[in-house]
């Protein structure tokens, strides 16, 4: 404690939060039209349907000799994944379109092509190739079939692969190698539309609390600043949070962004907003065992009275832009130095004359 012509200098520790809570603000499928999610790990189930719009005509009367599709890799989990991967695909079986489509809508009945086995041992490309049945792509050619794409879906768990999007600049390459009028040739063709479909089964422990892409987790705080003494001015405030990083899933070496926001309502279950569009800081997460928040504004602001206490929301900064999920321990966690940790410094009037 330092007192001096400004005021008095104190600092306060407190263990736990005064109240706090991790909603799911989805409970049906995510769709992810950034990136392409496959794998089933820790929870998380992700599928994808992807296509190629119309063939060209030059193809029409050519016979197809091979077909594979081409992905450029953007990450995978586990980073210590080396190993062998099985994968489904399927043709797809009905129209659809990136805005609307639902995956037990569209796709509850599937055809061939059927398993396959990748080996996932990435080069320096980072470029993995699967091949198709040339049938496949014959179907869509000679419209024996329509052309709706195909369904990627894991056939095995322990993994979860990024793959670049249509929207990315590797996006999928459908190539097809043919003979036509007794030439051969190869076609390569960029997918024009796909969505990926996350399905979540994670359940959070009790004493966790999580934020993510997963189900839209947010988690809210609630910090009584009537424990501070009136005037106070704060200059610090840190919510340091212990992170589980046994169920924590994040694309490697990425950094994730978060938005904190002042709650509208003590009803958390349907907050979604914020006092003011502007009334929001971000927060980022590199990896390690904390995840540290900065409440200074926030608390100032309750403080003063510019904004009711409600409460403060944790929560993706870019809901569906890129999956990630960190779970920390919460307040009721057994062991006390896993519980959340408020670190503030502040400055109250000063008494001279006692």
């Amino acid at each position: 404690i330092t007192q001096n012509a400004v005021g008095i200098l104190e600092r306060l520790v407190q263990i736990g939060t005064d109240r706090e809570q991790t909603v799911a603000f989805e409970t049906e499928d995510l769709r992810y039209n950034d990136e392409y999610l496959l794998g089933d790990l820790s929870g998380e189930r992700a599928e994808f349907v992807v296509r190629w719009g119309t063939l060209l005509s030059r193809l029409d009367s050519a016979r197809v000799i091979s077909a594979s599709v081409r992905f450029a890799i953007r990450y995978w989990m586990p980073e210590s994944l080396t190993d062998s991967i099985a994968l489904s695909i399927h043709t797809v079986n009905g129209e659809w379109d990136e805005e609307t489509v639902a995956l037990r809508q569209s796709f509850t009945s599937i055809d061939e092509p059927g398993d396959t086995t990748l080996r996932f041992m990435p080069d320096t490309t980072m470029i993995v190739v699967m091949g198709l049945p040339a049938r496949v792509v014959e179907d869509w050619l000679f419209s024996r079939k329509p052309n709706y794409g195909l369904y990627f879906k894991p056939a095995s768990s322990g993994y979860l692969i990024s793959f670049g999007s249509d929207e990315h600049p590797k996006g999928p390459v459908l190539i097809i190698h043919y003979e036509k009028a007794g030439n051969q040739d190869s076609l390569l063709i960029a997918a024009s539309e796909g969505v990926t479909f996350l399905t979540s089964t994670f359940t959070p422990q009790e004493d966790r609390l999580v934020v993510g892409n997963s189900d839209n987790y947010a988690t809210f705080f609630y910090i009584d600043e009537k424990k501070f003494p009136d005037l106070a001015s704060i200059n610090s405030a840190r919510l340091i949070l212990q992170v589980d990083t046994t169920q924590t899933l994040m694309p490697p070496g990425h950094v994730m962004v978060m938005t904190q926001m002042l709650c509208t309502n003590s009803n958390w279950e349907v907050d979604l907003g914020q006092v003011d569009s502007t009334a929001f800081d971000t927060t980022h997460y590199r990896g390690g065992p904390e995840l540290v928040v900065d409440v200074t504004r926030e608390l100032q602001q309750w403080m003063d009275g510019q904004f009711e206490n409600h409460g403060l929301r944790l929560a993706p900064r870019y809901p569906g832009n890129e999956f990630f999920r960190i779970v920390f321990h919460s307040s009721a966690a057994a062991d006390s130095t896993k519980r959340p940790r408020l670190e503030v410094y502040y400055t109250r009037a000063p008494q001279f004359g006692r």
